[in-house]
């Protein structure tokens, strides 16, 4: 139930080690807005707005009641916060509306959703569900109907980022897949069965998390080990 902050910059006095404590739960997701504000999402229902030079909390940006937040992400604008759910939602919020925790909009994914991911250059919201399906929204146009959407035959979906074309996606699952879609292929085609996928291979046991830093992939797997990946062309 805690938020823990280290600095990687000695040199900087503004970044400062710090535990933040307020939620009443399992901290699910943690977000970074720049280096004073960080927002956490909990199995307690709530985000919560953090200042992290004063280790205080700022805001709670949603409160819902028999409901757990899984994953958050910013959206089309620094401004806009969305919010997968346990209920199988995905609910958004302005960042900006003081402490109404307003609901803006709220799509159905009928899974409960287990992460969130915004790829800007394309404008979409790709989501993973506990039930190992995939699906992409255009932000400009909120509903019930997906870009695209497919069922993956692995476990559930723990992550997915960015990968490095800026326009892709690299994806972590619970039954030790690490795996990747360019960009091309989302754009242009429906048939997932054509899908280009890059498997990254080794782990026997649920990876966790997946991140691109300089060119290489790492998998964070419940094994204990962080796998790195070479560019594979």
């Amino acid at each position: 139930m805690r938020v823990k902050v280290w600095s990687l910059d000695n040199d900087n006095n503004q970044i400062r080690d710090t535990t933040l404590t307020g939620h009443r739960s399992r901290i699910n997701d943690v977000l970074a807005l720049d280096q004073q504000h960080v927002l956490s999402a909990s199995n307690d229902g709530s985000v919560l707005l953090w200042d992290i030079t004063k280790s205080e909390q700022i805001n709670k940006i949603a409160e819902l009641e028999n409901n757990s937040i899984n994953s958050i992400s910013l959206t089309d604008s620094s401004s806009s916060l969305a919010c997968g759910c346990n209920d199988g939602s995905i609910r958004f919020y302005n960042l900006n509306n003081g402490n109404s925790k307003e609901i803006l909009s709220e799509i159905k994914v009928n899974s409960p959703v287990s992460t969130l991911c915004y790829l800007s250059e394309l404008n979409q919201l790709v989501y993973g569900t506990e039930q190992s399906t995939i699906g992409i929204y255009d932000i400009r146009q909120l509903n019930n109907q997906h870009i695209h959407a497919w069922k993956e035959q692995r476990g559930k979906i723990t992550s997915i980022v960015p990968s490095r074309d800026n326009g892709g996606i690299l994806i972590t699952s619970t039954d030790g897949s690490c795996f990747e879609y360019n960009k091309e292929d989302l754009k242009t085609l429906t048939n997932t069965l054509q899908f280009h996928v890059s498997d990254y291979t080794g782990a026997d046991n649920s990876v966790l998390n997946g991140k691109v830093f300089n060119n290489r992939i790492y998998s964070i797997c419940r094994d204990g080990l962080v796998r790195v990946y070479e560019n594979q062309e």
